[in-house]
């Protein structure tokens, strides 16, 4: 069995083959020579406390990695106290950290008792309002509040697109990579929802952003590189010499 990381080295795809059911394990960074390859065992779009629960009910371990043990957890995004408006996460993965980063003005803020009781009652409340006011999209809340309501988020004025995008920027923030192969399949969604949308420049960069990102991880040859490719000739061919 593949080893275990919240900051994997690779990711399991499961697709269609000759009828039956193909599984494929490709990398989603670089990898140094020599080292393990490594996949998530949970979702990584989680908190450390969440992930390490489950990794200990279904697998009877509780995860050491450095993401789990060094990390700042920046799936725990707020909006920032001092700007206002970029995303801050705790600079530790400890449940209690009260320290915050702004990844926007670069602000670190240690947050007195209320400040942070307000923002653990964010996280805990049903009210999207209250939310909104406190966590930023990037919040692991939020994006999973989102995602599993994307098909009411209209398609028109490239709503449901900027979704996506978010869901995109989120994915590399967590992961450093521009090129993440996940945040790949995010720009690609929403460059189809721009396209149902009618905005054709912006769904053709992004299919462009896409495609990039595919080829970095999966080559040149890949279905999903050659779909984004598909994509954006049939645009370029709509619009015309």
């Amino acid at each position: 069995m593949m080893q275990h990381d919240c900051t994997p080295s690779a990711h399991v795809t499961v697709g269609s083959e000759a009828g039956g059911s193909l599984l494929s394990l490709r990398t989603c960074r670089d990898v140094a020579q020599g080292e393990p390859l490594s996949i998530s065992y949970v979702v990584s779009y989680q908190p450390t406390a969440d992930r390490r629960a489950q990794l200990l009910s279904q697998h009877g371990f509780r995860c050491a990695c450095h993401r789990c043990e060094q990390a700042p957890e920046l799936v725990r995004c707020f909006v920032c106290h001092s700007c206002g408006e970029a995303p801050s996460s705790p600079v530790a993965s400890d449940e209690g950290c009260r320290s915050l980063v702004c990844f926007g003005c670069g602000d670190t803020t240690s947050l007195d008792d209320e400040s942070w009781a307000e923002l653990l009652a964010a996280e805990r409340s049903s009210d999207l309002g209250e939310c909104m006011r406190r966590l930023h999209p990037y919040h692991h809340k939020m994006v999973a509040a989102y995602r599993s309501n994307i098909g009411r988020v209209p398609i028109a004025g490239g709503q449901r697109a900027e979704v996506y995008c978010q869901f995109a920027d989120a994915r590399i923030r967590l992961s450093g990579n521009p090129l993440d192969p996940l945040a790949a399949a995010d720009l690609e969604r929403a460059a189809v929802c721009y396209r149902a949308a009618g905005d054709a420049p912006s769904a053709a960069r992004l299919f462009c952003s896409a495609e990039e990102g595919f080829v970095a991880h999966f080559g040149v040859g890949s279905l999903e590189a050659a779909r984004c490719r598909k994509a954006l000739s049939a645009l370029q061919a709509a619009r015309g010499p």
